[in-house]
């Protein structure tokens, strides 16, 4: 088993405690276990290690906040999130994206409190970052059939990006997605904010952006091997 397969059988399992990882250790290394569970056993030893997954918010709004960056870009404001005149509230750093389509805040910036916030730079351009999904090399998928390989990028990433996913689908159009490959974090944050049956999007192409809309909310993930 290489870590990609044992980073992907770890995020199928529930959170390990530490002292249910200190067990684990001491059963390995004593010769405890049998070695038919060794997988099983490091896989969940492995979890324990990994960042926990988000649990799903309280709001939409506090959803969207989730993509807040938390620092801004040289040229825009992605420190904040904005609420356009027709009530979609978005944040962005142009490599992903959450969308509330029908917020009930007044146009304008707010921060990750959601408290009215001001800014010298301008927002980014979000209608560039949602890709066109009625295109035909879009096809649609339920969440429930999307699944995920997680690969292990190594210590050496910046926090957050430490893992990666590549999207399995499977269903009507059974295949592998052509490694369309995410931030597994932006992933988790995207997902967290939707049930298991919204709609994801994804191309033929590996370099497209992947989409999940369920009418009110919109998440897009621009793929890791995209420059």
């Amino acid at each position: 088993m290489d870590l990609n397969d044992l980073a992907t059988a770890a995020n199928n399992l529930g959170h390990t405690t530490p002292r249910e990882a200190k067990e684990l250790v001491e059963l390995l290394a004593t010769g405890g276990a049998h070695p038919d569970d060794h997988a099983e056993l490091f896989a969940a030893l492995y979890q324990s290690f990994m960042p926990n997954k988000p649990k799903a918010p309280r709001s939409g709004t506090a959803w969207v906040n989730m993509a807040i960056n938390g620092a801004e870009d040289k040229q825009y404001s992605t420190d904040l999130g904005f609420c356009a005149d027709n009530g979609e509230y978005v944040c962005t750093n142009r490599h992903r994206l959450h969308m509330l389509r029908n917020s009930d805040l007044a146009p304008g910036l707010y921060d990750k409190k959601g408290a009215p916030a001001k800014s010298a730079k301008d927002f980014p351009p979000y209608a560039r970052v949602i890709p066109d999904t009625w295109r035909g090399a879009y096809r649609e998928y339920k969440l429930s059939d999307v699944k995920i390989e997680v690969i292990h990028q190594g210590a050496a990433q910046p926090k957050g990006f430490e893992y990666a996913v590549n999207l399995i689908t499977e269903g009507e159009h059974a295949q592998r997605a052509h490694r369309v490959i995410v931030n597994k974090k932006y992933w988790d944050e995207a997902v967290c904010g939707f049930e298991h049956g919204v709609s994801v999007f994804i191309s033929d192409h590996a370099l497209d952006s992947v989409v999940i809309d369920d009418g009110a909310r919109l998440a897009v993930l621009v793929p890791l091997n995209r420059k």
